[in-house]
């Protein structure tokens, strides 16, 4: 997406924040992060429209290895870390071949080199949640919800959980309309084993100081 339609789509004043928090997290890393939360209710309503040629399925990690190389929001640290914690891949196909894709996991889980998600029992962070280039813009992440929740479902099963870059407002759109929910923001400084949380949303959704 160019400048000229990012501004069509959300605005001139977003688009040139967006820029600013792009040329700065070198030098201050000022990161904002908005806390969202889809209940296990909300997730029990979903439901996936049929769409010809289309399935839902859990993916083996291993089939991801490849993109590594492609496609630049899925680093092989990210894949490593969904491997050595158990971490659960939802995938959406279209004739065959992958076309999007999240990672899920109960539990703590490091978010970064320097920090971990620490979330009540029965929350799943919800994260890397990709569409591959040439199927953006068709909504196939709320494809992967129900499936999801069908995963995790239970009777301790309290829901879905996801942290968003502020200035990542596909993904805020995306989000908000399968139904998830601001629960508050986390405010960071600092690159890599140096970031700092110097605000969140409440001590029951935090990011904690990870011990490397």
């Amino acid at each position: 997406m160019d400048r000229r339609e990012r501004i069509r789509r959300y605005g001139l004043l977003p688009t040139l924040w967006r820029r600013l928090m792009q040329l700065q997290r070198p030098v201050f890393a000022y990161v904002r992060l908005h806390c969202l939360l889809l209940s296990a209710e909300r997730c029990r309503l979903a439901r996936a429209p049929a769409r010809p040629g289309i399935v839902v399925r859990e993916t083996p990690l291993e089939d991801l290895e490849a993109l590594t190389d492609t496609l630049d929001d899925l680093r092989p640290k990210d894949l490593a870390l969904a491997r050595q914690e158990g971490h659960r891949c939802i995938g959406v196909y279209e004739a065959g071949r992958l076309a999007s894709f999240s990672f899920n996991v109960a539990g703590r889980t490091r978010y970064s080199d320097a920090l971990r998600l620490v979330f009540p029992d029965g929350w799943v962070y919800h994260w890397m949640a990709v569409t591959l280039p040439q199927w953006r813009g068709q909504r196939l992440h709320a494809l992967q919800i129900p499936e999801i929740c069908k995963l995790f479902a239970g009777p301790g099963f309290r829901g879905l959980v996801a942290l968003v870059d502020s200035v990542n407002y596909p993904s805020l759109r995306s989000f908000g309309r399968i139904g998830f929910e601001e629960h508050g923001t986390f405010t960071i400084f600092g690159v890599g084993a140096q970031a700092r949380v110097v605000a969140g949303p409440t001590q029951k959704f935090r990011l904690a100081r990870t011990v490397l």
